[in-house]
């Protein structure tokens, strides 16, 4: 696969719909598991919802085929402002959740309500998340029973993330593969999920996947980190390390990109780019 550049831009981190192109045709190769689950968030920011016209819907539809995927279906709930998609690859399910959208006043609700509450499994989870998660619930219990796949992977990007961890928490048996996922439960939420059915990416610097505070919410094992020239850790760094490549990201990014007109002004945004997983996951990041 050809280098991707790192993309530093706001568009990148605010509107990865306005500029997208579908990366990934069945076939391809170098492409793992987790790298698609990476380009199928990215697409799932295509607006498909019947009030934002045809032309996120049919990209997406175009993208799907391409990836070889078939028994696709859209989910959407007005209330909530919650939306996500479906397919099947080879006996394999694939359900992608959107995440935040800067424009939708919903989506930024979801992410402040980092009250933890009760639900119907263990521990306690972010208000926010289950609630937009619970809105598509029904949907993909319906689909799941139509489709009868032999296996489920459950993925997201940002609060897509954070709703796809709730969704595979009520499916034990899923593998689940998130980028730039917030905090989404209490301890014994995140007990209930073993480190071989988790890849939880993150990125370097960025700033999403370290809220909401540590005050009662914890991540999920599985971590994979993606240090500051976008290679995938083979372990976790500790504490010392992780400061060190922050630190060093974070300066790198200021002389490089901070002051350059359409950046964002800061690495821990632009790391939370949905494009800069797809280059952190496939190992192929030139930059920046």
């Amino acid at each position: 696969m050809e280098p991707l550049d790192y993309d530093p831009s706001k568009s990148a981190v605010l509107t990865p719909e306005k500029s997208l192109r579908p990366l990934y045709k069945a076939g391809d190769e170098g492409w793992t598991t987790e790298a698609l689950c990476a380009e199928l968030c990215r697409l799932a920011y295509l607006r498909f919802e019947s009030d934002s016209g045809p032309a996120g819907g049919e990209l997406l539809t175009h993208a799907i085929g391409m990836a070889g995927l078939s028994d696709f279906e859209t989910l959407d709930d007005s209330r909530c402002d919650a939306q996500a998609f479906v397919a099947r690859r080879d006996g394999t399910a694939y359900i992608v959740y959107r995440g935040t959208q800067g424009d939708r006043w919903k989506d930024l609700l979801a992410d402040f309500l980092f009250f933890p509450r009760n639900w119907e499994g263990p521990g306690w989870v972010h208000w926010g998340f289950w609630r937009a998660e619970s809105a598509l619930w029904p949907q993909v219990q319906d689909w799941l029973s139509k489709c009868r796949p032999g296996e489920v992977v459950v993925t997201g990007h940002s609060l897509g993330a954070a709703m796809a961890t709730v969704t595979a928490a009520r499916l034990p048996e899923a593998r689940l593969v998130t980028f730039g996922s917030p905090r989404v439960g209490t301890r014994a939420f995140a007990a209930a999920f073993s480190a071989d059915r988790v890849r939880r990416y993150v990125d370097c610097c960025d700033g999403v996947a370290r809220v909401p505070p540590p005050w009662g919410f914890v991540h999920l094992p599985g971590e994979r980190y993606i240090d500051r020239r976008g290679h995938v850790a083979a372990d976790p760094p500790g504490l010392l390390a992780r400061l060190r490549d922050r630190t060093l990201g974070h300066l790198d990014y200021l002389k490089k990109c901070s002051l350059r007109k359409g950046n964002v002004f800061t690495r821990a945004l632009a790391d939370h780019a949905p494009i800069n997983y797809i280059s952190g996951a496939l190992g192929v990041r030139r930059g920046p």
